[in-house]
């Protein structure tokens, strides 16, 4: 959504933010699960960034989700440690909203489709309960994006600049039935 040739202040995005992620899967082979997943990722926006807003904003938040069936690869099946390999399609969305002074309002948003991807291990530590890193990026490849200005909207097909690449880096915790 932003790269190095543009200035800061069009870039939403300012550093990394919060991340839920909830799901649930069927292990139907010790090697092979499948499920669905539905992620949300708050970021730290850009205070600067003013959307289509004539005076500088003094609020801006900025958020994304995503909710895709999934499928996981075990190497070992079960063991004491378990490394995956996850991969999922399916829906998501960026928004961004800014205020400024004046009691303007602007909101951005784009949805589409988008790819999941991540890699972990999960470490039994208790016997239905697994813990252990996973590091996931997930692909926003935007179809439809709406601005709203004061209350009027205006929608089009998505530019290729309103792609979006996440990743987090989290801990994530497993329940087994």
């Amino acid at each position: 959504m932003c790269d190095d040739k543009k200035p800061k202040e069009e870039c939403v995005v300012d550093k990394a933010g919060a991340a839920l992620d909830l799901g649930g899967a069927w292990r139907f082979h010790p090697h092979w699960a499948i499920g669905a997943e539905f992620g949300f990722n708050g970021f730290n926006a850009n205070q600067t960034w003013k959307s289509t807003l004539p005076d500088p904003s003094i609020s801006v938040r900025f958020s994304g989700w995503y909710l895709a069936p999934t499928l996981r690869w075990y190497w070992f099946g079960r063991g004491v440690a378990d490394p995956y390999l996850q991969v999922g399609l399916g829906l998501g969305g960026v928004s961004a909203h800014a205020e400024d002074g004046k009691g303007g309002v602007a909101d951005w948003r784009v949805t589409g489709w988008t790819l999941p991807m991540g890699i972990g291990v999960e470490f039994y530590v208790a016997e239905r309960f697994r813990l252990g890193p996973q590091l996931q990026t997930w692909f926003l490849r935007g179809t439809k994006a709406c601005d709203t200005t004061n209350g009027s909207e205006a929608c089009r097909d998505a530019r290729s600049e309103e792609r979006m690449l996440a990743w987090r880096f989290s801990l994530q915790g497993t329940f087994g039935l």
